[in-house]
């Protein structure tokens, strides 16, 4: 079916729709009945009881002027909407699909949660099995600072002698958190030498022996471990938790609740899989059952299920994951429909409500664009004066990387055996990461020798969020070894970290024009909404 057939066929769907409440609209006027009894009024318009009082329940509102100058609103949005012919546009089909989606995949959920059988039994058997269960430890939360030991003795007693100064002036009153960030030289520096709570039994012999009797403000006596020198201060305590009975057979059933639903689900999934068929090259991109989405509707997608994200800025990986999303969501909504899920008592009704909003939206959103203006100097200027405070650079990394293998790849033995020699090559200093990056990589950076640049926390996740535990904890310099992760084997270096800073005014234009102009937008709504009451000469005749 091409894409000319798809707009056709999904048109006459919610016309159907149309026709019907129409139909039922013709036969009041012909045949005088309370429900044909108008409550408002406007030129080439109006709202019987009868339909107001369904968009009243469906809104589950109270009847009241202002709803009825909110149907009216929406209703006549929606008629020049049509006139405009935007009722064949991607726009609203696919929000009219949306609220199909916001409609069903609950019922569906709560379809598949209701299979979810826990015998008693298996209850009785795990709490006989785990009787420690859901018991946590007593827990410190910790600060700390500390050193590294040389193997010179002078140095050794300098180091020594330093701490001891550090700890005195901790004991005194001292800011430990300046004092970490300055001094220490573990990775915790970075969070102002917390390393948040931790249950004592499980630190190093050392350091749990001296921390396990710390009371909330006392400070440890200094402690010799991993190489270096330390003392920590308790800022505070969780006391040990163990649950009662009821509380513990609770938690055992909401886990395999969880676990059962998460497996009914999954099910689902693979057998609607099926249906779903992706082409980024051919038209459709996307079949999922009888729905289709044709290549020009994909920035359209884009725009409804990543508000504010440039189309042309994804991947072929990020469009195909997308587009799985969103064909999983059609699928299940279609599957929910054959066991009968769908809560409304008058189906059509609904998809004649649906078309309603989202056409009115959408001709909201188009005279609203139209009067859109880009701000002034002055204006951008005194927004940030207004903002400044709030105004930051993220922190970043500048990091670079090998990768090993991407997301499709095995990780084959070999691979990972090569992989190993490499790495231990570039520690041993008989290979230059750049250059093991440009042989080995099949990242795109491989051609800049692995450089990714500078990359903020968000980038770094886009990238592959489980590099961001290991980056926070590094120091300038060391790397990561090698990272299984979903995205590949990886390698990926620290080179420099960067705090936050304060951005200067250039700095901050881009976010500026952005709230000038969602500003803009929310107070020209308002603006649009009453000029266009006003111009269709709205009046309430009942509420």
């Amino acid at each position: 079916m091409n894409s000319a057939c798809v707009r056709r066929s999904r048109r006459l769907l919610i016309a159907a729709a149309l026709v019907a409440a129409c139909a039922a609209l013709l036969q009041a006027c012909g045949e005088t009945s309370p429900g044909a009894e108008p409550v408002a009024v406007w030129d080439g318009g109006k709202i019987e009881r009868e339909d107001y009082l369904a968009w009243l329940a469906r809104q589950n509102l109270e009847p009241s002027r202002e709803s009825v100058r909110a149907l009216a609103l929406i209703m006549s949005l929606a008629e020049a909407a049509r006139q405009r012919g935007l009722d064949d546009s991607a726009e609203v089909d696919l929000a009219v699909e949306a609220m199909r989606q916001a409609s069903l995949l609950p019922a569906l959920k709560r379809h598949i949660d209701a299979q979810v059988l826990i015998p008693e039994e298996q209850i009785d058997q795990l709490v006989a099995t785990y009787p420690d269960a859901f018991q946590q430890p007593r827990k410190l939360f910790l600060r700390g600072i500390y050193k590294r030991l040389p193997s010179g003795e002078p140095e050794r007693a300098a180091v020594r002698n330093r701490m001891q100064e550090l700890r005195a002036q901790t004991v005194d009153g001292a800011d430990i958190k300046q004092l970490a960030a300055r001094e220490s030289e573990s990775q915790s520096r970075y969070r102002d030498g917390s390393i948040g709570f931790v249950d004592p039994d499980r630190l190093p012999a050392p350091v749990g022996e001296a921390v396990e009797h710390l009371a909330i403000g006392d400070v440890s006596e200094l402690i010799e471990h991993a190489g270096g020198l330390a003392f920590y201060v308790c800022e505070r305590i969780r006391p040990k938790v163990v649950p009662d009975a009821e509380q513990v057979r609770f938690k055992f059933r909401q886990n395999l609740f969880r676990k059962r639903s998460a497996a009914l689900n999954n099910a689902l999934l693979e057998k609607l899989a099926p249906r779903i068929r992706i082409r980024l090259d051919q038209d459709p991109v996307l079949q999922a059952g009888g729905h289709e989405l044709p290549a020009d509707w994909l920035d359209d997608l884009v725009d409804q299920r990543l508000p504010g994200r440039d189309p042309a800025s994804l991947t072929d990986r990020q469009k195909r994951r997308l587009l799985q999303e969103w064909g999983r969501r059609v699928a299940m909504a279609e599957y929910a429909e054959t066991l009968g899920l769908a809560e409304s008592e008058n189906p059509t009704g609904e998809m004649f409500w649906n078309s309603v909003h989202a056409l009115a939206t959408a001709e909201l959103r188009i005279r609203v664009d139209t009067r859109l203006r880009p701000p002034a100097e002055s204006e951008l200027s005194a927004l940030y004066e207004q903002r400044k405070a709030s105004l930051s650079n993220p922190a970043a990394y500048r990091v670079a990387a090998i990768q090993f293998t991407d997301a499709d790849q095995e990780m084959r033995p070999e691979i990972v055996d090569r992989a190993r020699d490499i790495l231990a090559r570039i520690r041993a200093g008989h290979t230059e990461f750049n250059q093991a990056a440009r042989d080995s990589s099949v990242h795109a950076s491989a051609e800049d020798g692995g450089l990714l640049g500078w990359l903020t926390v968000r980038e770094l996740g886009s990238l592959d969020v489980s590099l961001l535990r290991p980056l926070r904890e590094m120091s300038p310099g060391e790397d990561t070894g090698l990272l299984r992760l979903q995205s590949g084997l990886w390698v990926v270096k620290l080179l420099e970290r960067r705090p936050a800073t304060p951005m200067t005014f250039e700095q901050a234009r881009g976010k500026l024009e952005d709230a000038f102009r969602q500003e803009q937008i929310k107070r020209l709504e308002t603006e649009v909404r009453e000029q266009h009451l006003a111009d269709i000469n709205l009046r309430i005749l009942a509420d």
